[in-house]
């Protein structure tokens, strides 16, 4: 629930009048809750109610007069209504020798005189008292209206300032401790632009070291590896040739067997003699394909060789491209950002160096706002002591006040006049009744 100051009488309001000045004040209150209250405003709203009820009663204040007046026009007109027509009276006046006719009309116009100045006194007596209640009211009005808007300035509007003050007081302080807080900000961001920019430095011994990088050292050893290949290329065709040559000599003891066949089946008494040399050939043919064996196992061996140097050279000669290219873009991409980074520094500083700017400029504005301000509220202040020497018997009054306003509101009590009004003026407005019917009556010879 927020606390505003607000005016609540405690005494119960009757008026209709008074109680919309009320809400009308308190809803300004509240909307500008936190301002400083303008009284000529407050004061504006109390002159339009006042005035409004004014002008309703000043239209209705003749209306006594205006009957009196209409009573009269009405008497006159019944009186010469009811009055015999002159020529009527003439012939009765010659037949009957008399003027008794002449004297009935002559005395119902005389009646007719009679109501209507019965009606305009009337008319006038009510509205004698009327202006009379009227002022009397009135002066009762102004007194009160007085009292209301003294108690608007000595009991409400300085709670509203003294919360205005407080709310300045406020502002200052949380302007210390921004400006308290913005230095501290300061200080640790240029400790981290200090670290950004060793950071950069580093780096650029980085790239510098890496642009120092010699490679011919790598492709020297990769050289050397090659060579190395190379020899034992060589060594491995040798083996090979002496494979080949143990092929042949293979083929010749094959053809010298089969030679050795042929003699043998001729000579049928050396069969001992060949059935050994079957086994010196079987143990040939097996020696035969064991070299076989290892001459293709040594084949296999050169192709797997010659695919492995193969497949390592292109991938050495692929890595050595990839880590070229790969240097070459890291250090691209090194550049690039280190650039961006320079870039975005240099434009975040410059922001950065606006918005201070900027800030610094805003709470020299607020300052001199404020300043401004002080200088008006010393010079009410000023004003308000001259106003308390006028003000001492009301200082009582003033401490006896609440912070929220709850201050009743005493009107001055009525006097006997003024409470039997009312009754005079309905005995009148009775009497002027019966009256009218009484003529009324009488004229049309009821009575």
């Amino acid at each position: 629930m927020e606390n505003y100051s607000l005016i609540n009488p405690k005494t119960k309001i009757k008026s209709a009048t008074f109680t919309k000045i009320i809400d009308s004040i308190n809803a300004y209150l509240k909307k500008n809750k936190g301002t400083v209250a303008d009284y000529e405003l407050l004061k504006d709203i109390v002159d339009r109610n006042l005035d409004k009820e004014d002008d309703k009663i000043s239209g209705n204040l003749a209306l006594p007069l205006y009957l009196g007046l209409m009573g009269t026009m009405l008497g006159v007109v019944i009186g010469l209504m009811f009055m015999p027509e002159l020529q009527e009276m003439d012939t009765n006046a010659q037949v009957s020798g008399s003027n008794n006719n002449i004297l009935s009309g002559v005395n119902e116009l005389l009646n007719g005189v009679k109501i209507a100045m019965i009606a305009s006194a009337l008319g006038l007596l009510l509205t004698i008292i009327n202006t009379v209640y009227y002022f009397n009211v009135r002066k009762a009005v102004e007194e009160n209206k007085n009292n209301f808007l003294n108690f608007i300035q000595v009991n409400l509007l300085p709670v509203l300032n003294q919360s205005t003050a407080n709310s300045l007081t406020l502002l200052q302080n949380n302007l210390v401790t921004f400006n308290k807080d913005f230095s501290e900000n300061s200080q640790k961001f240029s400790k981290v632009l200090t670290h950004i920019n060793s950071s950069s430095e580093n780096n650029l011994k980085i790239i510098k070291t890496i642009e120092q990088l010699d490679l011919s050292n790598l492709v020297k050893y990769n050289k050397e590896t090659m060579d190395h290949f190379n020899k034992a290329f060589k060594k491995l065709e040798k083996f090979g040739d002496y494979l080949s040559q143990s092929t042949s000599f293979l083929e010749e003891a094959r053809k010298l067997n089969n030679s050795l066949r042929e003699n043998l089946i001729n000579l049928e008494s050396y069969h001992n003699l060949i059935d050994n040399l079957d086994k010196s050939t079987s143990v040939l043919n097996e020696a035969g394909q064991v070299i076989t064996i290892q001459y293709k196992e040594v084949d296999q061996r050169k192709n797997q060789i010659n695919a492995v140097i193969a497949d390592y050279t292109a991938d050495t000669e692929n890595q050595i491209q990839k880590l070229k290219a790969e240097n070459e873009e890291k250090l691209n991409l090194f550049k690039q950002e280190h650039a961006e980074i320079h870039d975005s520094l240099e434009s975040f500083y410059d922001k950065l160096t606006n918005y201070t700017h900027s800030i610094f400029e805003e709470e020299g504005n607020t300052f001199k706002n404020l300043n401004g301000t002080l200088t008006t509220l010393n010079s009410n202040i000023s004003n308000l002591k001259t106003i308390e020497k006028g003000l001492s018997d009301l200082k009582e009054e003033i401490r006896n006040i609440k912070p929220s306003a709850e201050v009743e509101v005493k009107f001055p009590k009525k006097t006997k006049l003024e409470k039997l009004m009312p009754y005079f003026i309905l005995g009148f407005i009775v009497l002027f009744l019966i009256l009218s019917t009484l003529m009324l009556l009488r004229v049309y010879n009821i009575i």
